[in-house]
């Protein structure tokens, strides 16, 4: 086999495994796990481990109009939620079971990375909290008391 021919085909395996690892990361990033309220269905990224509840969605600057993330607990309790880090505003909908709780309209990122971060409260226990982009509760005309489902998949 000539010289050419080698390099031929060390190119296509590099197209291949370059091809390979685009889709398995942008697959990765789009949310497979589901929140339905109403007739609205947002795909959602699952918020777990103490990292990523902590993180949420800091440091990110846009989120598309049918996406969020969903934070999961253990057991219901009095949920608190900062903005640090935040650059978008959100709604924060807090949920027990399968009710709306509460919801916080319009939380604004801080104006300042060292400005003390307000904090975002539930008014009643909650097991579950979504963050979706901010007017989407009204746009939609969510209230207390709405029926929410949550499916999620895989392991998220």
């Amino acid at each position: 086999m000539n010289l050419t021919k080698i390099i031929l085909i060390f190119i296509v395996i590099l197209i291949a495994f370059g091809a390979v690892l685009f889709f398995q990361f942008s697959r990765a990033s789009v949310p497979t796990s589901k929140v339905i309220i109403g007739e609205q269905t947002f795909l959602v990224t699952p918020a777990k481990t103490p990292e990523e509840l902590q993180k949420g969605l800091s440091g990110r600057g846009s989120l598309p109009k049918d996406q969020g993330m969903i934070f999961l607990f253990e057991e219901p309790a009095d949920r608190a939620f900062w903005m640090k880090g935040m650059e978008i505003p959100i709604d924060i909908i807090f949920i027990n079971g399968d009710k709306i709780v509460s919801i916080s309209k319009n939380a604004k990122p801080p104006t300042d990375e060292n400005a003390n971060l307000p904090l975002v409260n539930s008014v009643q226990p909650a097991d579950k909290v979504l963050e979706i982009n901010a007017g989407l509760s009204d746009e939609y005309s969510f209230k207390v008391g709405d029926t929410v489902g949550v499916e999620l998949e895989g392991n998220n």
